[in-house]
């Protein structure tokens, strides 16, 4: 589930029956009421949805066609509609973050043990793969990005870590750092920054 950075709309990922369900937020007393259209066909299994932080494009990881999908945010209604040809991932993307900016997308690859990064073109919000495939520990599960968009940290389920990189401000490339990854308790399954 997330939220658009303006407060104004919230939008759940139904893996069983492969939609995005997308609701409007009263403003008074934060009850939901659904978006028209809702809820969104999406691709099969999804499993994770981000809004970029100008809450112009949605982007949606699809687990069983190893794929992430992007949407335009309609600004009045909150609708999706897709925009563009899916963009293929590693195996199992599991989880999708964008960096604060809005310059960079990042995939984590839960079977793949890595995380594939894109660079997003500002006027259509499509996905740009970056060369570069970031390795990491066992089953990468959820990630953040620092709000200053130099690191990103990804939680590593299967071997108790948590994965540090450093974010090349150009070109979204990543560059694991110096001790990472670090040690954290049995199956880390998400991470944040303090802002």
């Amino acid at each position: 589930i997330t939220m658009s950075s303006n407060h104004r709309y919230v939008y759940a990922a139904n893996q069983g029956s492969a939609s995005i369900s997308a609701y409007a937020i009263d403003p008074k007393n934060g009850s939901l009421r659904p978006v028209s259209g809702s809820p969104f066909k999406v691709g099969i299994y999804p499993d994770a949805i981000t809004i970029a932080p100008d809450n112009r494009f949605a982007y949606v990881t699809n687990e069983d066609g190893n794929i992430v999908t992007s949407y335009k945010v309609d600004a009045t209604s909150g609708a999706l509609t897709k925009s563009g040809r899916p963009v293929r991932t590693g195996a199992h993307p599991i989880s999708v973050t964008v960096s604060p900016n809005g310059k960079f997308a990042f995939v984590s690859n839960f079977n793949g043990d890595s995380v594939s990064a894109y660079r997003i073109d500002q006027h259509s919000g499509a996905l740009l793969p970056v060369s570069k495939i970031a390795k990491t520990d066992l089953h990468p599960i959820y990630m953040s990005v620092s709000k200053d968009n130099r690191f990103l940290y990804v939680a590593n389920y299967g071997t108790a870590t948590v994965s540090v990189f450093r974010i090349d401000a150009a070109s979204g490339e990543l560059d694991e750092i110096s001790g990472s990854p670090f040690v954290a308790g049995s199956q880390p399954y998400s991470v944040t920054v303090d802002p």
